[in-house]
């Protein structure tokens, strides 16, 4: 069974990579700035948590 391991996400402009995974650390093969780390860590969590209308309903319960 294939299971969700990490999320890469590469800069187009640089080619930086950076990788965050399923227990929330977060590697690259560059020092990454915490901007980086921030957006790398919330585009991950918005996947990972089940995508955007996952992320809807959770936000719309009371």
């Amino acid at each position: 069974m294939l299971k969700l391991n990490s999320i890469t996400f590469k800069d187009d402009e640089t080619g930086k990579i950076i990788e965050v995974n399923v227990d929330g650390s977060v590697t690259a093969d560059h020092d990454y700035t915490s901007n980086e780390y921030f957006y790398a860590s919330i585009y991950a969590g918005i996947i990972m948590g089940g995508g955007c209308p996952a992320l809807k309903d959770f936000i719309n319960q009371k």
